[in-house]
């Protein structure tokens, strides 16, 4: 059967692997730490895997598809922090600052998000307490 041939070979790849042991591990409450070495040399494994098997059905694709799906990432990567923060903005009653935060969330959109916000929220005045995850110095 072909369907459970690619369900089998999808489940034993070392990154879905990795997770159910970690998911285990959570559940029976594990108190093993790993060597800091051993945790590298995980991470770097389980990155060459997710980076060999996107390239490989990569060049399996069409270049009209990756492109059409590339687009989609690009606009919804812009798309969804700017939603977000113009329904905040809406709900919101501190203005940008309680609208940038949740745009804003983290890595690369933080970046994202204070570009659609305009300027990085700073705390000080009514919304200090809204904006605790801020420095003062991004003021």
């Amino acid at each position: 059967m072909p369907g459970l041939d690619l369900l089998a070979a999808n489940l034993l790849q070392p990154i879905v692997l990795a997770f159910v042991l970690g998911a285990i591990g959570g559940f029976v409450k594990s108190e093993l730490e790993l060597p800091e070495a051993v945790i590298k040399l995980l991470s770097i494994y389980l990155l060459f895997s997710l980076g060999l098997t996107g390239g490989r059905e990569l060049a399996k694709a069409e270049m009209g598809t990756v492109l059409t799906l590339m687009g989609m990432t690009l606009l919804m990567t812009f798309a969804i922090p700017s939603v977000v923060y113009l329904v905040t903005r809406r709900l919101g009653r501190d203005g940008h600052t309680s609208a940038g935060l949740p745009s804003s969330d983290g890595g690369a959109d933080g970046v994202r998000g204070d570009l659609f916000a305009g300027h990085r929220p700073c705390r000080h005045g009514p919304s200090a307490k809204s904006a605790s995850s801020w420095s003062a110095s991004a003021c």
